[in-house]
C-alpha cells in the first residue's frame, strides 16, 4: 500500500528544501524524497565551494533569454533583503564575498543547508529514496526503485539539472516532466569553462585578472560581461567566462565559429590604453621592451603577447616597429581567441534549458499542463549570470511552489 501525503517534493536541493519547508509550514503533510544521502549536494559543489545564495546586484538584468521576465514574480516574492532576514532568523548570517555573491558556510551546524533542513519542520525528509516511476491519475503515485510507493495530491519536482554528475541517477526530473506531458528545451552547459585553440594559454596557468569579455560568432556578438578570468591547463574559467558560456553550447552545436574577445583593461577605451602604452615606451626608450611592458600588465601575459608580435627578447623599447605597437594594442584591448568547445556538462556548475517556461505559471510554479504539478529551480529553462543568482531563484521558486501547494490543498478542502 502506498504511503499517503498531501505534498511530495522530489529532490532535496535548495529549491526542494525551501518548497518542502514552506508547504509544511502551511499545514500540509509533506514528504521530501532525495536519491542522495545528504541534502544539497549540487549546491555544495557549485560556486567553487563558496556557498553562494544570492548577490547584492540581484535583478532582472542578471537573467537572460527571451523569457527572462519569468523570474520577476519569484524575485518579488523573496527579495534579497527578505532572504537575508530568513537566514538570519535561522541563525545564519549571509556575508558579501567579491565575485561569489552573498555566501554562507556551505557545511556545518551553522550552514545554509542546516538552516533549510531545520526549517523543514514537520516535513518528512527521506534521503536515499530513488524514484523509478511517476504516475498521475486522481493523485500522483511515486514508485521507488525498490518497489515502495508514495502518493500525494500535489507533486513538486526539484531534481536538479540532468547529466551533472552531482545530481546522479538514471531517471531525471526532466524525464519525469516530459513523461507527464511537458515540453523540454534542449539542455547545454551554462556556467562552464571554455577550451580554446590556443596552446600558449597553458603557459599562463594560474593567472587571474579582471577583464571585459565578449563571445562572438562570425556574424554577431552573443554575450558581453566584465569580471574575473582564470587561465588553467584545460582552458579559461572564472566569473567572466561563466557569464558568457551559456551561449557557447548552442552556437557550437550549430557549427558556428566562436571567438572570445578580451580587453585586459576593463572599462577603458583603446584610446586611453594607447596613451598609457605610448607613455610607457616613450619614457623608457632604451630599456628592454619586455621590462617596459611589465609595467602595463602581468609579466607572464606580457611575455606571451610580445612573442605573438614577434618581438625579440633583446629588443629595446625604441626599436619596436609600428605594426608591432599596433598589434600589442589590439591584443591588450581586443585579443581574439578561437573557442574549440566547452568542457562539457561534467565541468558545469549550471545548465541552460529544461522545462519550457511557457508551460509554468510564474506566480506559483504550477504546471499549466498537469494539475497538481509544480516545477522549480534548475529544472526550469532559466539562464542567469554566475555568483548566487541561480541559487536565489532556486530558493524563491521553491518558496512560491511550497506556499501554492499548501494553498491549493486548503482550497480543495473548502470546496469539498
Amino acid at each position: 500500500m502506498a504511503r499517503s501525503y498531501d505534498v511530495i517534493v522530489v529532490g532535496a536541493g535548495l529549491s526542494g528544501l525551501m518548497a518542502a519547508g514552506a508547504a509544511a509550514q502551511g499545514g500540509a503533510r509533506v514528504a521530501l524524497l532525495d536519491k542522495q544521502s545528504l541534502p544539497g549536494r549540487k549546491y555544495l559543489m557549485a560556486c567553487m565551494g563558496k556557498g553562494a545564495l544570492s548577490n547584492n546586484d540581484l535583478g532582472l538584468h542578471r537573467f537572460h533569454g527571451r523569457d527572462a521576465r519569468f523570474v520577476s514574480d519569484a524575485l518579488t516574492a523573496l527579495p534579497q533583503g527578505e532572504l537575508r532576514q530568513w537566514f538570519s532568523g535561522q541563525g545564519v548570517e549571509l556575508v558579501d564575498a567579491p565575485h561569489y555573491g552573498l555566501i554562507a558556510p556551505p557545511q556545518g551546524p551553522d550552514s545554509a543547508l542546516a538552516a533549510l533542513v531545520a526549517a523543514l519542520g514537520q516535513a518528512e525528509y527521506l534521503p536515499e529514496h530513488r524514484v523509478a516511476a511517476v504516475h498521475h491519475g486522481a493523485d500522483f503515485t511515486i514508485t521507488l526503485d525498490d518497489g515502495r510507493k508514495f502518493q500525494a495530491a500535489r507533486l513538486i519536482l526539484s531534481m536538479g539539472t540532468p547529466n551533472l554528475p552531482q545530481c546522479g541517477g538514471e531517471f531525471t526530473g526532466l524525464e519525469i516532466a516530459q513523461r507527464l506531458g511537458h515540453g523540454i528545451e534542449p539542455v547545454f552547459p551554462a556556467h562552464v569553462p571554455l577550451a580554446l585553440d590556443e596552446p600558449w594559454l597553458a603557459d599562463l596557468c594560474g593567472l587571474w585578472l579582471d577583464v571585459d569579455l565578449a563571445l562572438h560568432t562570425q556574424r554577431r556578438e552573443l554575450a558581453r560581461t566584465t569580471g574575473s578570468l582564470l587561465f588553467t591547463q584545460s582552458g579559461l574559467t572564472g566569473q567572466a567566462v561563466f557569464n558568457v558560456a551559456h551561449e557557447a553550447g548552442p552556437a557550437l552545436e550549430g557549427a558556428e565559429r566562436l571567438t572570445l574577445a578580451i580587453n585586459f583593461f576593463p572599462g577603458e577605451s583603446p584610446t586611453e590604453v594607447t596613451r598609457w602604452m605610448h607613455e610607457a615606451f616613450g619614457s623608457h626608450t632604451r630599456e628592454n621592451a619586455y621590462a617596459v611592458f611589465d609595467r602595463l600588465i602581468p609579466s607572464a601575459l606580457g611575455d606571451r603577447l610580445l612573442r605573438r608580435q614577434k618581438v625579440k627578447p633583446t629588443l629595446r623599447a625604441e626599436q619596436l616597429e609600428q605594426p608591432q605597437r599596433e598589434g600589442l594594442l589590439r591584443d591588450l584591448t581586443d585579443l581574439r581567441l578561437q573557442v574549440r568547445s566547452t568542457l562539457g556538462m561534467a565541468a558545469s556548475e549550471n545548465a541552460r534549458g529544461g522545462v519550457s517556461l511557457r508551460e509554468i505559471d510564474p506566480r506559483t510554479m504550477h504546471s499549466r499542463k498537469v494539475p497538481g504539478l509544480y516545477v522549480v529551480g534548475s529544472m526550469l529553462d532559466i539562464t542567469c549570470d554566475w555568483g548566487g543568482f541561480a541559487q536565489h531563484f532556486a530558493l524563491a521558486s521553491g518558496l512560491l511552489a511550497g506556499r501554492a501547494a499548501g494553498r491549493a490543498l486548503d482550497a480543495s478542502a473548502l470546496q469539498g
